[in-house]
């Protein structure tokens, strides 16, 4: 089934991820601050590679009133042991992505109001070794739920906290809509579809699984780094930066075959 783009991601970390510069320019991450890529999403690190964590009870103490009390009784000591609130550097705005949570032993850098947190331990598993009372708190340093080469991914409380650069502008065509899909800005048709660009970056001709090239109206005029162009089988299509952009024939369409790729912006 063609894929329909969302902003979810997941916790696989891998290597490094260099954003493109259009991105890059868009908005600067804070000092000791990097990103990392995973199989579903970009992941927040310190600058020497550690993962950067989120905790739901934080968001819950946002949400219900009295939760930050509960918040401080069932993470006070046993999570300061282990997980440590990532220090905000000096200048951070009061509105925005990245601002500061005020907490006793000094601000703590936030993302997108999720306060960060690193994890001072070599493997979840030595979380799961500390004793809390009363027991059912103990969740709170459980085992992780997901670990990859050792390193400490998910709990069922700490998840890894997940970036996402802000929007560039970007001119479209009528009907082109720009998304966020997982590590990189793609562009999609109007019903939130995907589309896609060939290797050669020319039109597909024949055995195209579903999808076909996206046509350009009669009229069409260029717009931004789009141009409408003329097939040498015929037929008008849109192309950015001289690839021609292919769109899904019907929902059920699966993405194309090797060789095939979302659109990215550049």
């Amino acid at each position: 089934m063609v894929r329909k783009l969302n902003s979810a991601a997941a916790l696989v970390l891998a290597g490094l991820f260099a954003l493109p510069p259009a991105m890059a320019a868009a908005g600067p991450l804070p000092a000791g601050v990097a990103t990392r890529q995973s199989d579903e999403g970009l992941a927040l690190a310190l600058s020497d590679g550690k993962p950067l964590y989120r905790l739901d009870l934080d968001r819950m103490a946002k949400r219900r009133r009295g939760a930050s009390q509960v918040a401080a009784e069932r993470c006070a000591g046993v999570c300061d042991r282990l997980w440590r609130p990532v220090p905000a550097p000096k200048g951070l705005p009061a509105e925005g992505d990245w601002t500061a949570t005020p907490r006793p032993s000094g601000a703590q850098l936030t993302y997108k109001g999720d306060p960060l947190y690193s994890f001072a331990g070599e493997s979840l598993a030595e979380a799961e070794k500390l004793q809390v009372a009363p027991p059912y708190f103990s969740s709170y340093t459980a085992k992780p739920t997901s670990m990859v080469d050792g390193v400490p991914l998910a709990t069922l409380y700490w998840h890894p906290a997940l970036y996402q650069p802000p929007a560039p502008e970007a001119k479209t065509p009528a009907g082109v809509t720009l998304h966020w899909s997982k590590t990189a800005y793609v562009f999609a048709d109007a019903e939130n579809h995907e589309l896609y660009v060939s290797k050669s970056g020319r039109a597909c001709q024949a055995d195209c699984a579903g999808f076909q090239p996206l046509v350009a109206p009669l009229a069409a005029l260029p717009v931004g780094e789009w141009r409408p162009v003329e097939a040498a089988a015929g037929g008008r299509y849109w192309a950015y930066q001289g690839r021609i952009a292919h769109r899904a024939t019907s929902a059920d369409a699966e993405p194309p075959a090797t060789g095939w790729r979302p659109l990215e912006l550049r």
